[in-house]
């Protein structure tokens, strides 16, 4: 089975997940919808991107941020370029 390649955000979809974001780490499920309406994405990657941005700094304010593999890195390196433009 091929591997699937990762997507990459829109700069409009990272613009309203940033402003989102700043406004709420833990959107209720009505209003993830609305984001994922308006990032034109599923309900359940926004999700998903929110859980992984709380996990992420979570790690980064117990000085976790240490990993062993490549895909590992680009992940956090995704996560704290998205945490640094949403200026947290």
């Amino acid at each position: 089975m091929p591997k699937l390649n990762r997507s990459r955000w829109l700069p409009y979809q990272r613009e309203i997940l940033r402003r989102e974001w700043a406004i709420t780490d833990r959107p209720s499920p009505e209003k993830m919808s609305q984001i994922a309406a308006e990032a034109n994405m599923h309900p359940s990657r926004v999700k998903v991107i929110f859980l992984n941005l709380r996990q992420a700094r979570k790690c980064k304010a117990r000085g976790m941020v240490e990993s062993d593999s490549e895909e590992e890195e680009k992940s956090l390196k995704r996560l704290n370029e998205l945490f640094v433009s949403a200026r947290l």
